[in-house]
């Protein structure tokens, strides 16, 4: 059971200090408490056969959990207004958290922003229909989960010792905590500028940011030899900086229904990262670590999510070596192959509207960064995969040298060749670059006139039936038979796939009414 208390008091001011100039001052405080309980009982070995019920069981393991957090909250804003065309806005505010040491609890972030409307200030060239820029800088802080800081445990009603069953208390996670944690921050700076032409039939919206974080709160991989499968860490300093384009445009704009309207869309954005410094003594922090060939780490001086595993070897002429019975070999320690982190992400969309029907299309797109399928490697280690079709009558010889330098000539069975190549990582690293027609959408507004005329006319004020179908189709796709969006984690560990289930295509019909 989760419960979630909230208690907010804010006061605000307002008060005009000139003509057209308007100030507005609020204060405020939060409390809040988040409170979860659960009680689990696992069993198994059922007594009476197709009874599922707890009681019929005759192994039971129960366990209980409890998690408590809090946040107290003071903040602060100051807005200024002049006319239509100036907005300034300046927020104060400071977290005492539970989940932190109490001497890091307290984290204090500001913000300011301002906008000013250029098509209000000024005279515009012959074109414009509107223009404003805006600015902002703004820092922010962050906790964690609870109990972090110190080892916890919990009631252990299974256990037994040689004086009959006994309640003992014993360590409840494998992850080592970290007493002095430091709350997360982050310095970020933003420009942007809005305009509009041609009476509103072309715009865009283009931003450029810059952000800095530090003392990110990660967990890292560490060796079981501890112990231990985590440890906490705040890990160092990450930047990003980047721009964002939306540009949209009415190519045909005919007055709705009677005549033709095709609007459209598109959005793109490109991100530059790297990783600036980790925890003191570290230049490489583990974020994944995958369960065959490959990891997910985070290395200073490279974009995070740099994706390593064992490559092929190769000589200074960056041919691949192979042993004396012509089998490649791969290094014996994992070297970067890729990383995760795409160059450019967005999404296209036209709209074509003709008296009540309307069809839509969506498409997304992905270009840059690389992912390491592990579903493609088992399949060339079991004989699965359409390419281990080569060579089943005739052998395969692997192109390149032998370790003494002389070309390969080695003809080897399919059943050699494609399992050796699946114990490496090299061979499965592709370009997760993607153009998806993400969805299509035929939709049909009711006239009112014929919703006035039937018994709904009182109640409904209009109503639109749409068919849509959703992952249509892939329109690029460089990984085979694997969706590039796929990934067996949501955490760290994006650039890893492995038996990802395909993404589902799906078609239905919605209703969508105004009363």
């Amino acid at each position: 059971m989760t419960q979630e208390f909230n208690a907010d008091a804010l006061f605000t001011y307002t008060k005009s200090l000139a003509e057209r100039t308007t100030l507005t001052l609020a204060v405020g405080g939060n409390f809040m408490e988040q409170n979860f309980e659960g009680d689990y009982v696992n069993a198994y070995e059922f007594i009476l056969p197709k009874l599922l019920n707890i009681s019929n069981t005759r192994n039971r393991d129960v366990s209980y959990d409890v998690s408590r957090k809090r946040i107290l909250s003071a903040y602060a804003t100051a807005q200024i207004a002049h006319g239509n065309w100036l907005f300034v806005e300046a927020t104060a505010r400071n977290d005492w958290s539970s989940t932190l040491p109490a001497s890091n609890n307290s984290y204090f972030y500001p913000s300011v922003n301002t906008s000013v409307i250029l098509s209000e200030l000024m005279r515009l060239p012959e074109g414009f229909s509107f223009a404003k820029f805006r600015a902002s800088f703004a820092q922010v802080g962050g906790d964690t989960d609870p109990y972090q800081l110190s080892p916890t445990y919990f009631i252990d009603f299974t256990s037994k010792q040689s004086r009959g069953s006994t309640v003992i208390a014993r360590g409840s996670s494998f992850v080592i905590p970290l007493s002095n944690l430091r709350p997360t921050r982050s310095n970020s700076l933003e420009l942007g500028i809005d305009a509009r032409f041609l009476d509103n039939r072309l715009g865009f919206d283009l931003t450029w940011y810059s952000q800095s974080i530090f003392d990110q709160i990660l967990p890292t991989d560490v060796s079981y030899t501890t112990g231990f499968r985590q440890a906490i860490i705040n890990a160092g300093e990450m930047r990003n900086s980047g721009l964002e384009l939306t540009v949209n445009a009415t190519p045909v704009r005919g007055e709705l229904p009677t005549d033709l309207r095709w609007e459209m869309s598109i959005n793109a954005a490109r991100n530059w990262n790297v990783v600036a410094a980790l925890s003191q003594g570290l230049s490489s922090l583990l974020l994944e670590e995958g369960r065959f060939r490959a990891n997910v780490v985070a290395s200073v001086g490279a974009p995070y999510g740099v994706i390593q595993g064992k490559a092929f070897r190769r000589d200074q002429q960056g041919r691949i070596v192979h042993n004396e019975n012509g089998i490649p070999l791969f290094t014996n320690e994992y070297v970067d192959l890729g990383n995760s982190t795409p160059l450019i992400v967005g999404g296209f969309q036209n709209t074509l509207s003709f008296q009540n029907i309307t069809l839509s299309a969506l498409v997304d797109f992905r270009f840059g960064g690389q992912m390491m399928s592990n579903s493609n490697a088992v399949q060339y280690e079991v004989g699965n995969h359409r390419a281990t079709l080569r060579g089943r009558e005739d052998g395969v010889v692997s192109e390149g040298v032998l370790e003494n330098g002389q070309a390969n000539t080695k003809i080897l069975r399919a059943s050699q060749y494609y399992p050796a190549i699946a114990q490496g990582a090299e061979p499965f690293i592709y370009d997760a670059s993607f153009v998806k027609l993400r969805e299509i959408r035929l939709g049909y507004t009711i006239a009112a006139n014929a919703l006035q005329s039937s018994f709904l006319g009182n109640i409904v004020r209009s109503a639109t039936i749409a068919l849509v179908g959703r992952n249509i189709a892939f329109l690029l796709n460089n990984v085979p038979g694997i969706d590039p969006q796929t990934g067996y984690t949501n955490a760290n560990g994006q650039g890893l796939e492995f038996g990802g289930l395909p993404s589902a295509r799906s078609v239905g019909f919605t209703i969508n009414l105004k009363f």
